[in-house]
């Protein structure tokens, strides 16, 4: 019996050890001593400021839009479009011009609708996506649908004598503008 006298009194010392260690609130922690051999401090490095490329412009994001702009600075009022098909006569009011800003963005109105977009110019090709337009309900006639759809489906431009070329991509039509003062 005191065998199991000694055992109980060596569980209920163990158990005392571990219900103490477990209630106690001061934190157990191991000092290690850690010599450095040299001493670094850690500074980020100066880099050169670095300025934006002349030829590239950034829209708050991934997007970069090359400044290559030629037509920078340009107004435009579109005069109808040139077509293979006879048939496919354009009959325009007035109220339908395009704005090219030196910042890679374009206006347009078009007819009782205006908006804005960016445009990119490589070569001979162009590409326009229009960012934001007005939903306004034009009249019957009006041709604003048909000239914000022909705007972001341009794939070249041209000027000549004093006029701005648009050829459509997948089609046979050209938009045609005359220079706005």
């Amino acid at each position: 019996m005191s065998t199991l006298k000694a055992a109980c009194a060596a569980w209920l010392a163990v158990a005392v050890l571990l219900s103490s260690a477990c209630t106690s609130t001061k934190p157990h922690t191991v000092a290690l001593k850690v010599t450095p051999k040299a001493k670094i401090t850690a500074q980020e490095p100066d880099m050169p400021e670095e300025s934006e490329p002349e030829d590239q412009t950034y829209y708050g994001g991934p997007a970069v839009l090359r400044k290559n702009l030629p037509l920078a600075g340009t107004q435009w009022e579109w005069e109808g479009t040139i077509s293979q098909d006879p048939s496919d006569g354009t009959d325009l009011p007035s109220g339908y011009s395009l704005r090219f800003k030196p910042n890679g963005w374009f206006d347009f109105q078009a007819d009782c609708r205006h908006g804005a977009g960016i445009y990119e110019i490589t070569g001979q090709h162009i590409a326009l996506a229009v960012i934001k337009a007005t939903h306004s309900v034009c009249q019957r006639d009006s041709k604003a649908g048909d000239f914000q759809n022909a705007l972001e489906g341009a794939k070249t431009f041209r000027r000549t004598d004093g006029k701005l070329y648009f050829d459509l991509k997948g089609e046979t039509k050209t938009m045609v503008f005359v220079s706005k003062p």
